[in-house]
């Protein structure tokens, strides 16, 4: 292909003739990186796909276009000089174009009739996304000189046995592979190039929203390096919406029909996509309802009067779409696409409902005969322990139990200074606490003591070691009234020494 366009001034560019913006926007990327590179570029577009609408989106760029019934001229050449032309004329008969030669004299020689075609004014014709040029239909068969096998490149997504030369683009997007073939091939990428690129990867993976490889992503960084607007991209990639669209989405939304597991459907008559009888064939989101809360597939079906088109929307890849593609002959992805039938309408409905049935069953797995060895034993179960019930936690070794601890009495020891200069001290132990019985050499004589723990604390009047046997009043410093207790009896101990 590098070649091919090397060699080549005048270039036509085609994409195929379906409403595809991202078709479109790897045809346009192409167009403006040739006429960067000095080509002169034609496209042909059917004119019912460009329409103004897309015209706003993708404008002539000063290429040329041709048209639909673009003419052709044949050449009929005389090798006969001996017999002159008088006249020339033609005639329509019966569908056929009869043309009349009178000569002066003599008659014209059969075999010196040579009928000849105007070659192809075009060096190089490139197919963007048409597997064929017979899928042009009328076009290819009035224009046939436009496709030499020599002189004709398709750039598809299968390979089949086309004489002409293939460029196979593996992405789901058009403007992927394009992106790609562009950089293989040393193209020239502008910031206009990358803008389109980047708006048909927009439009083919719903504003990133629809589930696409993690490359994806990359790609777009790399088209924004290289200049992309994103915003103008978002633009032309946006849906625009008409008045019959806005009919068709009421319509859709109106007939709102589930069966069940997050499946979700309406019929909706063809005539709300028609627009003074023509259909707005660049309007993609036919399955709108696939945004409702809990939907894991949905569908719609346009019913027409010569067939019906169902287009149907997965909201995850799990949900694989394509064994139906491949089932009733369409075109789509993982998670969306359409196909068109003659079914009637009413066998129609049910056999969807069948078929999303399915496609939500598919991604469990099919379960093989059970044998005995493949039955689940039961589980022994551990023995109850008596109570109490323990809480459930990490074993614990066995502890002795520790010896209860006595509270300890701690006292200071007997200030030695004069009784007179130090503070009285008052020490009571606490409640839990037994008195301290003081150390007697001859035994008690008197009523006898009450248990120890019946005795409560008073205030000794001999021993100053001796536990005390009465709280004593409480001083009240702020009274200058207040007096205080009188002072024991000195120690018998003698002072300390300085």
């Amino acid at each position: 292909m590098k070649q091919l366009i090397a060699n080549s001034l005048n270039i036509l560019v085609i994409p195929k003739p379906e409403p595809d913006l991202d078709n479109l926007a790897a045809a346009f990327a192409l167009s403006l990186s040739l006429k960067q590179m000095g080509k002169k570029v034609t496209m042909y577009i059917s004119p019912n796909i460009y329409t103004e609408t897309v015209k706003k989106k993708f404008p002539p760029q000063n290429m040329r276009f041709l048209s639909k019934d673009e003419p052709g001229t044949i050449v009929l050449t005389l090798d006969n000089i001996d017999a002159g032309i008088k006249e020339v004329k033609w005639k329509e008969e019966e569908g056929k174009v009869n043309i009349f030669i009178t000569t002066d004299k003599g008659d014209i020689n059969k075999e010196k009739i040579k009928i000849n075609e105007i070659k192809s004014s075009f060096d190089l014709t490139i197919l963007v996304g048409l597997e064929n040029p017979a899928e042009l239909k009328e076009f290819y068969n009035n224009h046939r000189y436009y496709f030499k096998e020599e002189g004709t490149v398709v750039v598809s997504k299968t390979k089949n046995g086309s004489p002409f030369n293939q460029v196979i683009i593996d992405e789901d997007s058009s403007a992927h592979g394009m992106f790609r073939i562009m950089l293989e091939q040393g193209m020239v990428l502008s910031s206009n190039v990358a803008t389109n690129l980047l708006a048909g990867i927009y439009w083919k993976t719903n504003n990133f929203t629809d589930t696409l490889p993690k490359e994806m992503f990359a790609v777009a960084d790399r088209l924004v390096q290289l200049g992309a607007d994103q915003e103008h991209a978002k633009n032309i990639a946006n849906e625009t919406v008409s008045f019959a669209n806005t009919l068709y989405f009421a319509d859709v939304y109106g007939n709102i029909k589930t069966a069940g597991n997050g499946v979700f459907y309406a019929i909706v008559p063809e005539s709300k996509l028609e627009q003074n009888g023509k259909k707005d064939l660049i309007f993609r989101e036919f399955v709108p309802l696939a945004q409702l809360i809990g939907c894991k597939i949905a569908f719609v079906i346009v019913h027409g009067e010569a067939k019906n088109t169902v287009y149907i929307r997965s909201n995850s890849a799990e949900h694989n779409l394509i064994p139906i593609w491949d089932k009733y002959k369409g075109e789509g992805n993982k998670v969306n696409g359409s196909f068109s039938t003659m079914t009637p309408i009413g066998g129609l409905e049910e056999l969807m409902l069948q078929e999303t049935r399915n496609i939500l069953k598919a991604k469990k797995p099919v379960s093989a005969p059970i044998t005995p060895a493949q039955i689940p034993q039961p589980i022994p179960q551990p023995l109850a322990k008596p109570q109490p019930v323990m809480q459930p936690g990490p074993v614990q070794p066995l502890r002795q139990p520790e010896p209860e601890l006595k509270p300890f009495i701690s006292f200071n020891p007997p200030d030695m200074t004069p009784r007179g200069d130090r503070p009285i001290p008052v020490s009571a132990p606490t409640p839990e606490s037994k008195p301290v019985e003081p150390y007697k050499e001859q035994p008690q004589t008197g009523p006898a003591m009450p248990p120890d723990d019946l005795i409560k604390p008073t205030m000794s009047g001999g021993d100053p070691l001796a536990a005390a046997q009465q709280l004593p009043e409480p001083l009240h410093l702020e009274d200058e009234s207040a007096q205080l207790m009188p002072p024991a009896p000195m120690s018998p101990l003698p002072p300390a020494s300085i």
